[in-house]
């Protein structure tokens, strides 16, 4: 009697087990998810940034030209400056934009007001599941010095790489490196005795720079 319970509950165990083998599921590493951005916040035909730059300087060159004479030599300029800027972009096509951007530049030989036309390059296409874009950016223009020792017009050129990204659902971002070059024409001194007169000299420096920029854009 004993072992035909003991054999009756030794085929319930196997039953049960065959069971829930039949109902288990397996359980898999869960995949990542990949999220999905909405591509209207990239495609806006015009759109407006806030920027900024922090900016090293690479050297500095003065140059002095009088009566057919041309003399220049380097100079030292501080380390360390920057500056804060208003732009708008229009697009033109899917691979290009040009704007205006305009704002406040401060540096080791003087602090000015800079207003350039500025032309970027897109590469690639953004996708729902990548909403990032590599360009090139070009950009010149004049800005006008504040401080009483130098001459109010000079000028900005300069070109690097950026990186166009989407974060999160809304925030529009590029980050850029490159290199800028500002021209400013410094006041003559007057002070002592001069053989020529100042009008007839060209006084010009021309500060050599790597930024770092970063530009967010609020439309």
């Amino acid at each position: 009697m004993k072992r035909f319970i003991i054999l009756l509950m030794l085929v319930a165990f196997c039953g049960t087990t065959a069971e829930a083998q039949r109902y288990f599921v397996p359980k898999f590493k869960r995949k990542k998810e990949v999220r999905e951005y909405p591509l209207q916040n990239v495609e806006r035909p015009i759109e407006v940034y806030l920027g900024g730059t922090v900016n090293f300087a690479l050297g500095m060159q003065q140059s002095i030209k009088y009566g057919g004479e041309s003399i220049g030599y380097n100079d030292e300029i501080d380390l360390i400056g920057g500056g804060v800027y208003l732009g708008a972009d229009y697009k033109i096509g899917k691979h290009f934009t040009t704007g205006l951007q305009a704002g406040y530049l401060f540096q080791g030989n003087g602090q000015a007001i800079p207003l350039s036309g500025v032309f970027k390059c897109y590469y690639g296409t953004p996708t729902p599941k990548r909403p990032c874009r590599l360009y090139n950016y070009a950009q010149v223009g004049p800005q006008f010095y504040l401080d009483e020792d130098s001459r109010t017009t000079g000028m900005l050129a300069g070109a690097g790489l950026g990186l166009r990204l989407l974060v999160g659902q809304a925030v529009r971002m590029e980050m850029q490196l490159g290199y800028q070059m500002n021209m400013r024409r410094p006041e003559i001194n007057l002070q002592g005795a001069y053989d020529v007169i100042e009008s007839g000299v060209s006084f010009k420096q021309y500060a050599h720079i790597a930024q770092f920029g970063l530009n967010i854009y609020i439309f």
